[in-house]
């Protein structure tokens, strides 16, 4: 009975700390549009799309498990049922 109220409190609290942050970003990006100039504001415009192209193809590079460094790590079942992630492994014989 006490471990399902405190996953009930953590629940609650971490959906609180998700608005709270939601609210202040949104609210300080309605205030601070008003010092942007107009020609950054277009700029800015027509440059997000091609941003959110980005960083889409960046979540499907990383998806793919290519095990590109820095990009898309290589991720391995071992036959103990677990995942073994390797990413950026620097290799010391020169």
């Amino acid at each position: 009975m006490n471990h399902i109220i405190e996953t009930q409190w953590m629940g609650k609290m971490q959906f609180n700390a998700l608005i709270s942050g939601h609210t202040v970003t949104m609210d300080r990006i309605e205030r601070g549009g008003g010092f942007i100039h107009t020609k950054w504001k277009f700029k800015l415009g027509k440059a997000s799309p091609w941003l959110a192209s980005f960083v889409a193809v960046l979540l499907i590079l990383r998806g793919l498990n290519l095990g590109i460094p820095y990009i898309s790590p290589q991720v391995t079942h071992t036959h103990s049922g677990e995942m073994k992630m390797e990413c950026c492994v620097k290799n010391n014989s020169q």
